[in-house]
């Protein structure tokens, strides 16, 4: 079983994949394509249309079999999501926007426990360096507010024990970062502040997965909800997976295909570096729900979010995946850079212009291609030359085969 890579693209990316002639190249590398928040898919939704019908009336694109996931953006503040869709985000509203736009798979509305750890962090370091730090926003859950201030008043005394003042804001950030995930929290007031953090995520998301699903039940809606799994401790996620998959049971959220019946789950890697500590985490979350969903007579698929890096995936069990979302390939193309196999099972990233065409043998899908070929080559920013995203999703897939062999 070979991982489905969807590309995370906007939908002029696929304006540009028609005209250019690479739309059928990038059903070909991917199942579907993650979509994220943008005005012109607020467009469809005020006029009551489909992104597939969006796309055939005003850009005469048909997509055919390519399945669409849409992930509602968990940085976008609440403002700009109302300026966006004309409507307030909440759990009814991101079922309702699923549904009119077609989706075939949408993003539960979840209370992400790590998110909120990080928008801690990054507060604490703010006040102690007295420092705005222009960084991603997140709309903090108002049940996690008493508790990420005294998360923040914990760190920042925590700096000031420690002389941290000596220290630049990035050190500072990696210091504090590992100093969450290591034993000397576990033995120090953070524990607690965190584990609370860690329950509340799980309540609130399974609480908000049931809600999401009893009024997609209620008006009919066709796409299937991917609910993510939360919890800072493995105990918290394992509880969290547990209640999910019996809620999807009990609303009857069940994939079926060739006679065969499943769920499925989403887990966030976070889009970074994963520890070893976090990796085998998320590994024994998989395994417990692959054997729990087997003793119930259904399998599971699991969808990693924010991760493509072979460096991540040589940490986890590709057995169990079943699909992931990749921002990275389309970024990089847009940077006039791609992936180039060396070595072993070894992928280094290169900007085109350091590649001479001559020596160029690629057999990826598009550089078979004379024409695409030397749009992947060409140094410019043309937007026809984000085929690039082609070759580096065909290159990924062909690194996690080679670690699934």
């Amino acid at each position: 079983m070979s991982i489905k890579l969807y590309p995370v693209i906007e939908l002029l990316d696929l304006y540009y994949a028609h005209k250019y002639n690479w739309l059928s190249k990038l059903a070909e590398i991917s199942e579907g394509i993650m979509l994220r928040p943008e005005k012109k898919l607020g467009e469809a939704f005020k006029n009551n249309k489909t992104i597939r019908q969006y796309l055939l009336d005003n850009y005469n694109i048909y997509l055919g079999k390519l399945k669409i996931m849409f992930d509602h953006g968990i940085f976008l503040s609440t403002k700009d999501f109302k300026l966006i869709f004309g409507v307030r985000k909440d759990p009814r509203t991101l079922v309702k926007i699923y549904d009119v736009l077609g989706v075939d798979y949408g993003l539960a509305y979840d209370i992400p426990a790590r998110l909120h750890v990080e928008f801690a962090i990054r507060s604490a370091i703010s006040e102690f360096f007295n420092n705005r730090i222009n960084d991603k926003r997140l709309a903090v859950h108002y049940s996690m507010k008493p508790y990420l201030k005294k998360l923040i008043r914990e760190l920042v005394s925590y700096m000031e024990d420690h002389n941290y003042s000596k220290l630049d804001i990035k050190s500072t950030r990696t210091k504090i970062s590992k100093l969450i995930r290591s034993k000397q929290a576990s033995d120090s007031g953070l524990y607690k502040i965190l584990q609370k953090i860690s329950k509340i995520s799980v309540r609130e998301t399974v609480k908000r997965v049931k809600k999401q699903l009893r009024f997609k039940n209620k008006i009919n809606g066709k796409f299937t909800l991917v609910p993510v799994v939360q919890g800072l401790y493995e105990e918290h996620a394992k509880e969290c997976l547990i209640k999910i998959v019996n809620i999807l049971m009990e609303y009857n959220e069940i994939i079926t295909n060739n006679n065969s019946t499943s769920i499925y789950v989403a887990i966030g890697t976070g889009g970074r570096r994963l520890s070893d500590y976090e990796a085998k985490i998320v590994n024994k979350i998989m395994m417990i729900g692959h054997n729990y969903a087997k003793a119930n007579n259904f399998s599971i698929r699991f969808h990693i979010l924010g991760w493509t890096s072979p460096i991540i995936a040589r940490k986890l069990n590709l057995k169990l995946i079943y699909s992931s979302d990749s921002l990275s390939a389309r970024v990089r193309a847009g940077e006039g850079k791609i992936y180039v196999i060396e070595g072993e099972n070894k992928i280094r990233l290169k900007h085109v212009s350091e590649i001479k065409p001559n020596l160029w043998n690629c057999q990826c899908i598009v550089c078979r291609d004379p024409k695409l070929r030397s749009f992947v080559l060409d140094p410019s920013g043309k937007r026809r030359n984000d085929v690039r995203m082609i070759h580096n999703l065909w290159i990924l897939k062909h690194c996690i085969a080679n670690l699934l062999s």
